[in-house]
């Protein structure tokens, strides 16, 4: 199979959206405390400043931040849609994304939450990392071939720029095997497709550590609040934000703090750390697919120095100087039009995550996001 994602955050061509007949699933309201969940994850996406991809502080790609949220808005409700099948959810949303904003900018986020949305309606509550990635493992065993077929629309739709070929089920041609199937052939190459063939284990496992590493307030900041973080991006702060938990000796003031501003940006160094670990942990896909491995390599080697550079500045000067060299590099890649769009997928479907799970200590956005 060509390689399914990474391409999103991608303008590719700008084509008018094919007609998609979404299903009467599809046509069903989104839970709405899912949705928030969601869209939630896609604006810290972008509210986040990461190296090399497009932010509300640092356009880039002839994209913007705003068509981001746009798309999220567009996609929700067809990607969140109560019973439908994998397959359609993708369909439906990539059309809806093309109608709104013209360009792909999210195809790897919706292959990514299409089967975590799934598998939502049938996991276990208390949802836990562990009920999740199991009731998600049920969910890819029984992809078929119409998930196919429908997901291959959707790539084809999405048009990601740097789609190739593939020797077995390019996704130019029609499907023989059912959707999981298919991604095996590209995980070695994929990492989105990886998931498929893996359940999912660097979501679940990779970027919740991450996450958890910063919000359980190591190193040296304070864990913001789930809820806050919402709130804030749902411009709610007013009435819900709460503080953050207590830091440790070595904190910097301005984690310490319990403004909405402070909330944000530790919530924001959370999400950047899982960004950083996935960059440094293996070559982007999406980098990989437009240039080589020798560029995506580089990128990577580079990311863990920067990765270890601004999590040591990080314990002495807080996130704001921290940044500082991330900015640098951000600038370094956009002129040389290097996007780790993958990284960035990967790391929205762990925001979805963690907003959702009711664990300990987690305003868990099932239970208490604020509703669109």
């Amino acid at each position: 199979m060509a390689e399914p994602g990474g391409g999103s955050r991608s303008p590719g061509a700008s084509v008018p959206p094919a007609h998609s007949d979404a299903s009467a699933d599809a046509r069903r309201p989104a839970d709405q405390r899912i949705r928030a969940a969601f869209v939630t994850a896609c604006r810290l996406d972008v509210d986040t400043p990461k190296p090399g991809n497009v932010s509300a502080d640092s356009e880039g790609h002839g994209m913007s931040a705003a068509q981001f949220i746009a798309s999220a808005e567009a996609a929700a409700d067809a990607l969140l849609a109560p019973g439908a099948p994998v397959g359609q959810r993708l369909l439906d949303a990539v059309t809806r994304t093309r109608a709104t904003v013209g360009c792909n900018t999210n195809l790897g986020i919706l292959l990514l939450v299409a089967p975590l949305a799934a598998a939502l309606e049938e996991a276990a509550r208390p949802l836990s990392a562990q009920t999740w990635q199991a009731a998600t493992e049920r969910v890819l065993a029984r992809l078929d071939i119409e998930d196919a077929r429908l997901a291959y629309r959707a790539i084809g739709l999405a048009n990601p720029g740097g789609l190739g070929d593939a020797p077995e089920q390019s996704v130019h041609d029609a499907p023989t095997v059912g959707l999981r199937n298919a991604m095996v052939l590209a995980a070695g190459r994929d990492s989105i497709a990886r998931q498929y063939a893996g359940g999912f284990r660097d979501i679940f496992e990779t970027g919740l550590a991450a996450l958890r590493e910063l919000t359980a307030g190591q190193p040296g900041t304070a864990a913001p609040s789930a809820a806050a973080a919402t709130a804030f991006v749902a411009g709610r702060v007013a009435a819900r934000v709460t503080a953050p938990a207590a830091a440790s000796n070595n904190t910097p003031d301005t984690a310490r703090a319990t403004t909405p501003d402070a909330a944000l940006a530790t919530t924001q160094a959370a999400a950047l750390n899982v960004f950083l670990t996935f960059l440094a942990a293996w070559p982007d896909s999406h980098i990989l697919r437009k240039y080589g491995a020798a560029v995506a390599q580089s990128v990577t080697l580079a990311a863990r120095a920067q990765h270890a550079h601004w999590r040591s500045a990080l314990r002495e000067t807080g996130p704001a100087a921290a940044r500082a060299p991330l900015d640098v590099w951000d600038a370094e890649l956009k002129a040389a039009a290097i996007n780790p769009g993958t990284s960035a997928d990967l790391t929205v479907a762990t925001l979805f995550v963690a907003l959702c799970l009711d664990e300990p200590g987690n305003a868990s956005a099932t239970e208490r996001a604020p509703e669109a």
